[in-house]
């Protein structure tokens, strides 16, 4: 009886088994289809030309874009990143004023993780007060010595060198580590990028090097007329008297006014002159050295602009960053959430808290074309002191440079991105 029993049993375990193995493959056969379905559809939208040809995959809507910001705190970091793939910084310089915020944004919306320190996280600045490093007083006394941002590490008196790295050194070991910080939060790149933006770093370059040998460097531009007659004053400020030696030992000489004569000229004048000695001097520091490659000049007026200048530097800026991954439409997308909201300017900022938001930035450029009717004397001393400067980065010949804010035709708006 006990094995009659066991025998009918077996049979009908062994169907039960089969019938739950025919499910498990069904489900396995209808979620593949499904997948190869969803890959089709997703394989039909697209960026199309105009004759139709899919160019550029956009499966789907893309939303906001965050920003890549990691805040720094403190000083005593000890992450071990000795097996992380971290590459030197990507440092955004020039003087103050001239719009260095736009591509700082620009690059945290691309996904380099950008360095800002609280307290000055309004203007996405990095600071070395965490570690007791002033910069301002730094590059005092460093402009006391060379006069501007063109020289090398090995022209400055060697107790001055030395004191100078010994100052920075702790600032650097800080950066780094705080860039350890923000990698382990992204575990999922093989390779994290990092940056940050301090204008004032235009003068240090030779200095940044000597600590990051792969370094890169951003250098904004704006036009120097327009500098001249803006409301942020910082550079004049901070290093106008040592650029011109006032009370200075100076050891690297240039051909140069004297202080006395230099604050003869026009407040405005000054200021042009400050533009165009700073700018040329990095222009001429990376024109004459084995890496220029590792600049990337941008005129703001160019990023700010409807045309495909702004399209075009957007595009560029990314594959100075190694990010030739991104498509067409990304690149749009990130420029039409920056212009539509921050155009990185000071005085447009003062014209958006009296609620003149839209292209402020835009009506900001070329303002320096109204002196040509109510102060062409002002206008004349202006162009002279800013000569150099407006002649190397093309800001003469070039007429259409401030186009009009309703202007919009550009590759951006041509193309259409399908979702």
């Amino acid at each position: 009886m006990f094995r009659a029993k066991g025998t009918t049993a077996r049979p009908f375990a062994m169907i039960l088994l089969g019938g739950l193995i025919f499910i498990v493959i069904l489900m396995i056969s209808w979620q593949s289809l499904f997948i190869d379905i969803s890959s089709s559809l997703r394989a039909s939208r697209g960026v199309r030309d105009e004759m139709g040809k899919v160019v550029i995959m956009k499966p789907t809507k893309i939303e906001k874009i965050e920003d890549s910001i990691h805040q720094v705190y403190g000083s005593n970091r000890k992450d071990q990143c000795e097996n992380m793939m971290i590459e030197d910084p990507i440092i955004l310089i020039g003087t103050d004023g001239s719009g260095t915020r736009v591509p700082t944004r620009a690059l945290s919306k691309m996904g380099i993780t950008i360095l800002v320190d609280p307290e000055v996280s309004h203007q996405m600045d990095i600071d070395g007060s965490a570690v007791g490093v002033h910069f301002t007083k730094l590059i005092r006394d460093l402009l006391c010595i060379t006069g501007g941002s063109n020289y090398q590490l090995e022209d400055l008196p060697q107790d001055f060198r030395e004191h100078l790295l010994s100052i920075l050194r702790p600032w650097v070991d800080f950066v780094r580590g705080q860039a350890c910080a923000a990698a382990k939060r992204r575990k999922n790149l093989k390779t994290f990028r990092f940056g940050f933006k301090k204008p004032d770093l235009m003068f240090l370059i030779p200095v940044l090097r000597y600590f990051w040998k792969d370094v890169k460097f951003v250098h904004i531009l704006r036009d120097g007329r327009d500098m001249a007659l803006s409301r942020n004053d910082a550079t004049h400020e901070k290093y106008g008297a040592a650029m011109f030696g006032q009370g200075c030992d100076r050891s690297i000489q240039e051909d140069e006014m004297s202080f006395e004569d230099f604050m003869k000229l026009p407040k405005e004048a000054r200021m042009a002159l400050l533009w165009s000695r700073s700018n040329v001097g990095v222009e001429k520091l990376f024109s004459s050295s084995d890496f220029e490659d590792s600049r990337q000049l941008i005129r703001v007026e160019d990023m700010n602009a409807q045309d495909d200048r702004s399209v075009n530097t957007y595009t560029n800026l990314a594959k100075f960053a190694n990010l030739n991954t991104l498509g067409v439409c990304m690149i749009c997308e990130i420029r039409s959430q920056i212009q539509s909201t921050f155009m990185g300017s000071f005085d447009a900022s003062l014209e958006e808290k009296k609620g003149k938001t839209k292209n402020a930035a835009l009506l900001n450029y070329g303002k320096w074309k109204r002196l040509s009717s109510s102060d062409p004397d002002l206008l004349s001393t202006i162009e002279l002191a800013a000569r150099t400067g407006l002649q190397v980065f093309h800001y003469y010949s070039d007429a259409t440079l401030s186009p009009s804010p309703s202007s919009s035709v550009n590759l951006c708006s041509r193309i259409n991105c399908v979702v």
